[in-house]
C-alpha cells in the first residue's frame, strides 16, 4: 500500500466519522432549537468559514469568474441538497426526539 493509499483510507476513516456524528450532534441540538433555524446555523457558519478559507488563500476572485449558468447550478443543488432535503431530515430527526 502506497502513502497515497493510507492517507485516502484515512481520510474515508475521518470523513465516515464525521458523517456519522453529524446526526447525533443534530438531534441534541434541536431539544432546543427548532429545525429551519438550525439550518441556518449550520449553512451561515460553514458560508463564514469557506469565504475565510478563500479569503486566507487569496481564491476569493475565483468567484468573480464563474458564470451565471454554474452559479444557479449551483444554487439549485443547494436548495434542493442543503435546504428542502436537510429541512426535511432535521425536522423528521426532531419529531423522533
Amino acid at each position: 500500500m502506497s502513502s497515497n493509499d493510507a492517507v485516502a483510507i484515512l481520510l474515508l476513516f475521518v470523513t465516515m466519522l464525521f458523517w456519522g456524528a453529524t446526526p447525533l450532534l443534530e438531534k441534541m441540538g434541536l431539544k432546543e432549537v427548532e429545525p429551519l433555524t438550525g439550518v441556518l446555523i449550520r449553512s451561515g457558519t460553514i458560508t463564514i468559514v469557506l469565504l475565510v478559507v478563500y479569503l486566507f488563500n487569496g481564491r476569493i476572485h475565483e468567484l468573480t469568474k464563474i458564470s451565471l449558468k454554474n452559479y444557479s447550478l449551483f444554487a439549485g443543488s443547494g436548495i434542493m441538497a442543503g435546504l428542502v432535503a436537510m429541512c426535511g431530515l432535521i425536522i423528521i430527526c426532531s419529531r423522533r426526539a
